[in-house]
């Protein structure tokens, strides 16, 4: 299963899932981290485990974004709804990938609370 909160992606996805042959074994659906459907659903298909790669948009200072667009003032929110989403889904293993340097301490801190433990953690400074 894959899913992003664009369309366009979720089409180009399965257009390179059927031109690699993997149709018949690859699903996509338009779905983000803050859709009230997401924990639901994970916890209907019971995936083994989840990779997420949330994307990193930092607010402004001045002003707040939507939460969708923005990430919160350090960085680190999309990764904290990552975890809570993939706990109250009951998912047995969560992988967070993202390119933020916003409170990782904080993050790991947070998954601790719902119930994860770190088992990795890279760093590469790009």
């Amino acid at each position: 299963w894959g899913t992003d909160v664009d369309d366009a992606a979720v089409a180009r996805a399965a257009r390179n899932a059927a031109a690699l042959g993997l149709a018949d074994r690859a699903r996509f659906r338009p779905l983000g981290l803050f859709d009230d459907a997401t924990a639901p659903w994970l916890a209907r298909v019971r995936p083994d485990v989840v990779a997420c790669n949330p994307p990193y948009i930092p607010e402004p200072p001045a002003r707040r974004l939507a939460l969708v667009a923005g990430s919160g003032s350090d960085g680190a929110e999309h990764p904290r709804r990552a975890c809570d989403v993939a706990a109250d889904a009951g998912v047995p293993r969560l992988v967070l990938s993202w390119c933020s340097l916003g409170d990782p301490v904080g993050v790991a801190a947070h998954a601790a609370a719902r119930g994860w433990a770190l088992e990795r953690l890279w760093v590469a400074a790009i």
